[in-house]
């Protein structure tokens, strides 16, 4: 089966459309304030345009049937816009007994805006753009940032960069923040907490990743509908092993925007941070 290269995404789908006046106001000073505190230059179409095609990207995860581990280095196995293939290379790498998992998607790190987009509650969007930003950063400056924290880093300026946006517009809902951060974290547990009782017992992975379903549908039961589209997925190992990418390194990075105290003086850590990923997490480490 051919491979094709996954682009960066962020878990959720939309549809095309344009934005009404208020949304384009939030949109404008929530990259207002990532130029303004990090002084990086946005590209000019950063959730500027619009989205030509109604195609959602697929991209298929392919895990081990007995541990949250790619069946070798890469954990995805197709990104494209071809849904009948996805489910033929799902379909193969299930009758191998690996476990496949078909994740949807119209968002991409092209960041483009749309009517889904457009949909989701202010705290959601800003979260959206927030997290996107990172892809970009680490991008355009060429970052040494490993996979597996760049989307952990994403969802932490995700969580706690609209706290800090609110802090100098406040249009945001602090209760509502409150709670998608928690609802967040609580999922992030789960993933964490699920991937090593796999890993450590692997003869019973049905009935965790069948727990790990229920715990993440209740917490869903009150979630918005960007977390919805984000999480709510049948589980299993490929599953796992996607979402494991935003919780696994996420509270460490966590204890160090805590102690940074502002998201210019977090992010500058990673411009200095080792080329060498063996020594990434030590040097993360050391400055906690």
């Amino acid at each position: 089966m051919k491979r094709i290269k996954a682009v960066i995404i962020l878990a959720f789908s939309f549809t095309t459309g344009f934005a009404s006046n208020p949304d384009s106001t939030l949109v404008h000073n929530v990259k207002k304030f990532i130029v303004n505190e990090t002084g990086f230059a946005l590209d000019k179409s950063f959730y500027a345009t619009w989205s030509k095609s109604e195609m959602p990207m697929v991209v298929v995860y392919v895990s081990l049937c007995d541990k949250v581990r790619g069946i070798d280095n890469h954990a995805s196995r197709y990104s494209g816009f071809n849904e009948d293939f996805a489910k033929t290379l799902a379909s193969f790498h299930e009758s191998e007994g690996h476990h496949a998992f078909i994740y949807k998607t119209y968002a991409t790190s092209i960041a483009e805006l749309n009517n889904r987009f457009i949909s989701y509650s202010n705290e959601s969007k800003c979260f959206i753009i927030l997290h996107e930003f990172i892809h970009h950063f680490r991008r355009d400056l060429g970052l040494a940032v490993p996979y597996e924290y760049e989307e952990a880093l994403a969802d932490v300026v995700g969580n706690y960069g609209t706290m800090e946006f609110n802090k100098t517009y406040s249009s945001l809902d602090p209760k509502i923040l409150k709670s998608q951060k928690f609802r967040n974290e609580k999922i992030y547990k789960i993933i964490n907490k699920t991937t090593v009782a796999i890993n450590s017992k692997p003869e019973k992975v049905d009935m965790l990743n069948s727990k790990c379903q229920k715990d993440i549908k209740k917490l869903l039961s009150d979630g918005d509908s960007f977390q919805k589209d984000r999480f709510a997925y049948t589980v299993n190992n490929g599953y796992v092993l996607k979402n494991r990418f935003y919780s696994e390194k996420y509270f460490l990075l966590q204890r160090l925007f805590q102690k940074s105290g502002t998201l210019s003086t977090f992010l500058n850590i990673f411009k200095d941070c080792p080329q060498d990923s063996k020594v990434f997490e030590a040097y993360l480490n050391n400055l906690l």
